[in-house]
């Protein structure tokens, strides 16, 4: 499989997750799931960034 293959299977998987994370984002009340939370919603938003972008 090339790269391009591999966005097209990420993509999707980080935008579910993102979707996921989102919706605990709002519903966790302890501070440490919050905060790794929040890290997993960065993460996501950090690699779509990356995979979108043009090379």
């Amino acid at each position: 499989m090339n790269l391009q293959q591999y966005k097209k299977i990420i993509l999707p998987l980080l935008a579910i997750l993102f979707i996921i994370s989102f919706y605990f984002f709002f519903t966790l009340t302890d501070p440490i799931l919050f905060w790794i939370d929040v890290a997993v919603i960065a993460c996501c938003i950090f690699l779509g960034r990356k995979f979108l972008k043009k090379d």
